[in-house]
């Protein structure tokens, strides 16, 4: 699996990508910043938030909203991350993940905000389409990092090749590349 920093990364390159080239495409500078946005939000709004020791958002959550924010964010996520085990179909797979943590998340917000007596902020068509895009596409290219990551993982695993490094000569080139393998001490047979 790859790092939450690779995955952040990602997430961001994805972000800008999308904005280029929605704005070359002529889409309105509203759109843009949904797709933008929704695809930024996927750093928080993670497949990883079913990992039992945290994922990356929780690190920028407390570097930059603190403990309390971060803590709180980790226990309303707490049941989703009981229910849903790490990596499995429900967690990852893009478009079906995407839609069980948004709804979610906004079942929780609106619970707690006709709890608190809040008006529940309902996205418009547009809203929704556009932000829940850009959080699919940041989906799919989390998983996709994660299958690419996980073969090249066992790729290097049953590839391993042990090369002499410590008898590599580093003189002249004309010569031979390696030195001539002796037998050590202890090895060696005694006449």
């Amino acid at each position: 699996m790859s790092s939450g920093k690779v995955h952040s990364g990602i997430t961001a390159t994805a972000a800008g990508i999308m904005s280029i080239w929605m704005w070359r495409a002529g889409y309105s500078f509203e759109h843009i910043k949904l797709v933008a946005q929704g695809c930024l939000a996927g750093i928080f709004l993670s497949p990883d938030l079913d990992v039992d020791a945290g994922f990356i958002g929780y690190f920028y959550l407390r570097k930059y909203f603190g403990e309390i924010v971060a803590t709180c964010w980790r226990i309303l996520w707490w049941p989703y991350a009981m229910v849903i085990s790490h990596r499995s179909w429900m967690s990852h797979a893009p478009l079906v993940s995407t839609g069980m943590r948004l709804l979610y998340w906004y079942t929780i917000y609106a619970g707690c905000s006709l709890l608190f007596n809040y008006d529940v902020w309902i996205p418009t068509r547009d809203q929704f389409v556009y932000s829940v895009t850009g959080l699919m596409v940041s989906d799919v290219l989390h998983y996709l990092a994660d299958i690419l990551s996980t073969y090249l993982k066992k790729r290097h695993k049953h590839a391993r090749v042990q090369f002499p490094v410590s008898e590599m000569q580093t003189g002249n080139r004309s010569k031979s590349r390696f030195r001539p393998t002796t037998p050590k001490k202890s090895q060696r047979v005694r006449g």
